[in-house]
């Protein structure tokens, strides 16, 4: 009896030491797949608002609306061809409508590498930060695990270049709205340099970064190069980067980064809609002149007639001669000759605002070498080596192949 009575006491100890073990384990696994739930959730809401987290930074937490990709995707019938508005280095652009009728611009980017993933993160950065009449409107972003997207205002007059140097339908842009997209531009550069709360540089201002509404209003787009800087000194950039023709020497040859660089792109960008060619494409048959060089001589001599597009209704010569200048005084050589876009608007808006005469533009010199240098086959060829203003300081011939 006493053995029985033993044996079933140890054999209780043991199933309630059994149980109470099982209880605990179980507690453990449920806590451990709990836990593990909660951390994965967690994780992937940090995962999806990363992208938001790095743009966030000690004086201001940028609130970015982050769209869904089923809206996108059923606001561009599944990103099909006929919304493609267009396509570049960096991605393609489509046209979306939204569920209430809104139309939107939906940027789908390539990202590859570290390069352009910082890239992508710096144009919502600066664009989230900067507001303005004459900048496009940024209203979201979208990340998958395959496929990043940028969303923004739609204008339905698409870019500056596709009308500017279509020969059609470059004849939609008489001078006043020339004109009122060079003062827009203006503005809109004033504003990153001396209105935003940060000031920016954009590096890459050109007719297809700028984008019209349907009253042929300007806005700056694209600001995947733009930086941040200070006006204290001017930045050193150790990877040169925007469109060959539109970048400023100073900038080509040492790096040297300051908005002085905005304001020579935009002198190019002016001589473009004044004489509706671009300066990439400006070919002389007899010479090796930019654009910006053949404009100067031409203004040297009283012939600025001679560079207006044949669409422009001239009514008023004298102002579009004023405009030439401005844009001369723009693409000067030396950065500290160049107006701000401060003085740029005050010239453009105040005819008795006195004009200082442009020096020489660069590369003036090594065109007219150039030109008196090479023989008739390579006259013939058509093309300049200099018309997208490579750097001089590094190349001194052009490759004939």
């Amino acid at each position: 009896f006493l053995v029985e009575s033993l044996v079933d006491t140890i054999f209780s100890y043991v199933s309630y030491a059994l149980g109470a073990i099982a209880s605990c384990a179980l507690v453990i696994i449920i806590g451990f797949c709990a836990g593990r739930t909660v951390y994965r959730r967690k994780n992937h809401k940090r995962r999806v608002k990363g992208k938001e987290t790095l743009l966030s930074d000690s004086n201001r937490s940028l609130q970015i609306l982050q769209f869904q990709f089923s809206t996108l995707e059923k606001a561009t019938d599944s990103f099909d061809q006929a919304h493609k508005l267009g396509h570049g280095g960096n991605g393609e652009v489509f046209k979306g409508t939204l569920a209430d009728g809104r139309e939107i611009a939906i940027k789908r980017l390539y990202i590859r590498g570290k390069a352009n993933t910082n890239e992508v993160y710096n144009e919502m950065d600066i664009i989230s930060r900067a507001q303005h009449k004459n900048l496009v409107r940024f209203l979201g972003c979208c990340f998958t695990n395959t496929d990043s997207f940028l969303v923004y205002e739609f204008l339905a007059n698409r870019s500056l270049d596709s009308i500017l140097f279509d020969p059609e339908k470059k004849t939609e842009l008489d001078w006043n709205r020339r004109l009122g997209i060079i003062i827009g531009t203006a503005e809109g550069l004033e504003y990153l340099h001396k209105g935003c709360q940060f000031r920016i540089i954009h590096r890459d201002i050109k007719a297809s970064n700028i984008l019209l509404d349907l009253k042929h209003k300007p806005k700056i787009a694209d600001f995947g190069l733009a930086r941040f800087y200070s006006c204290d000194k001017s930045l050193i950039s150790t990877a040169i980067v925007g469109t060959l023709g539109y970048m400023a020497p100073e900038y080509l040859a040492q790096g040297r980064l300051t908005e002085k660089v905005d304001v020579y792109s935009f002198g190019v960008l002016v001589l473009e809609i004044v004489s509706g060619v671009k300066n990439s494409e400006f070919h002389p048959t007899e010479t090796f002149e930019t654009l910006i060089v053949n404009a100067w001589k031409h203004f040297q001599s009283n012939t600025v007639l001679e560079i207006i597009d044949e669409s422009i209704m001239m009514e008023d010569v004298g102002e579009i001669t004023r405009v030439v200048q401005v844009g001369l005084l723009c693409t000067q050589e030396s950065p500290s000759l160049r107006p701000s876009m401060t003085t740029v608007i005050q010239m453009l808006k105040e005819k008795d605002f006195h004009l200082p005469v442009p020096s020489k533009p660069p590369f003036a010199d090594e065109c007219a070498r150039l030109s008196s240098s090479f023989d008739s086959s390579c006259h013939h060829r058509q093309t300049s080596c200099l018309s997208d203003l490579c750097t001089f300081h590094s190349f001194k011939k052009c490759d004939p192949e």
